[in-house]
């Protein structure tokens, strides 16, 4: 499928026709597959992204290397870290492939022209900036005041929610890496949430029963 009908497939109640078609002449169609680093902190990236379909995740990384999932983003979503006027910053986050799926790249050098060009645009963009304002905020909340089996909680209803489904495939692991913990201590919890009937577990993925 081309860029043209990519677009207007996911953005067609959003966009113009105008902007549909600007957007499939510049734009860069980049097909992603799971785990895969698209943007890296502290590296330049010279493109805004779309999500065409697929689930991206973002992260931020402490000095040590520790992870945090700042929040997913979805078919239709937008990484609004990436919404600039200059084609020259560095990341501040990273953005890894959750789920295979497709995104839209667009230059950064763009920008400008977009917002001025196109009301549909623009309203889109500061549609993101508040949703994901509204999602900082709320990670906010679960770091500072919610204890970690809150936490886990959240993080299990999330990623049941991009998959569309109460099974979730992950390892003990890579759930501690997402929420900055150790494997032992999700380990730990998960069991607890299975004694009190709120989740199956079994090997390397998890069945939400009663959250």
């Amino acid at each position: 499928m081309n860029a043209l009908d990519l677009i207007k497939g996911r953005f067609d109640n959003q966009f113009s026709d105008k902007l549909i078609e600007f957007l499939a002449e510049k734009s860069l169609v980049f097909p992603t597959v799971k785990g895969q680093n698209i943007i890296k902190k502290g590296m330049p990236f010279n493109y805004m992204v779309l999500v065409i379909n697929g689930t991206l995740k973002v992260l931020r990384k402490d000095e040590n290397g520790h992870e945090h999932v700042l929040f997913y983003l979805k078919e239709g979503d937008a990484c609004s870290e990436t919404f600039t006027l200059c084609d020259d910053d560095k990341r501040e986050v990273d953005l890894i492939t959750e789920k295979d799926g497709i995104i839209l790249l667009i230059p950064q050098k763009l920008m400008d022209q977009l917002m001025g060009e196109f009301p549909d645009w623009r309203k889109f963009v500061l549609k993101k900036f508040g949703e994901r304002i509204k999602e900082f905020l709320h990670t906010l909340d679960t770091i500072t005041f919610k204890n970690l089996d809150e936490r886990l909680l959240k993080y299990l209803k999330d990623k049941a929610q991009i998959s569309k489904s109460n099974i979730i495939k992950v390892t003990h692991q890579s759930i501690a890496d997402d929420l900055a913990t150790s494997r032992v201590v999700i380990s730990r919890l998960l069991k607890m949430f299975e004694r009190k009937g709120l989740l199956k577990l079994s090997r390397n993925k998890i069945e939400l029963i009663n959250v």
